[in-house]
């Protein structure tokens, strides 16, 4: 089991990798960089570590505060901790479509549409991907 800053470090490091990576098999070197955005810092602000209720005052701070903590409250209700929740794709999936409940809400309010997603979420969704599969590897791949 690593600490927050142990996650932080793999996610900051990977995203050269992802970063790299994508702009090598695609040539959208644009892209590469929503990539790397997309496993640092997103990967440490959306982290897999968001399914524990009581998380330490650090790591709120770090993610953004009480508010950040208070909304993921009930998602860290609905999920054990390291469980299928903190496993790449499907955790990634879980907390990106938590994270869309308000502007679904929006959405329907104000008539807005946010689907198809923009070309520039596939590639920091991919990094997203990665920064959670570091995570998962630095904890031991626990289901």
């Amino acid at each position: 089991m690593s600490s927050g800053r142990a996650h932080a470090w793999a996610s900051f490091v990977g995203a050269f990798a992802i970063g790299i990576a994508w702009g090598k098999l695609t040539g959208d070197w644009g892209g590469a960089g929503v990539a790397f955005l997309g496993c640092w810092p997103s990967g440490v602000v959306l982290t897999p570590d968001l399914d524990t209720a009581e998380q330490k005052t650090i790591e709120a701070e770090r993610t953004g505060g009480r508010v950040w903590q208070g909304y993921w409250y009930l998602y860290a209700r609905c999920f054990r901790h390291r469980h299928m929740a903190h496993c790449p794709i499907v955790g990634t999936a879980t907390r990106l479509l938590y994270l869309a409940i308000p502007l679904l809400i929006l959405s329907f309010v104000f008539q807005l549409s946010f689907w198809p997603p923009p070309p520039l979420f596939w590639p920091w969704a991919v990094g997203l991907v990665w920064s959670d599969a570091l995570h998962w590897i630095w904890d031991g791949c626990p289901l």
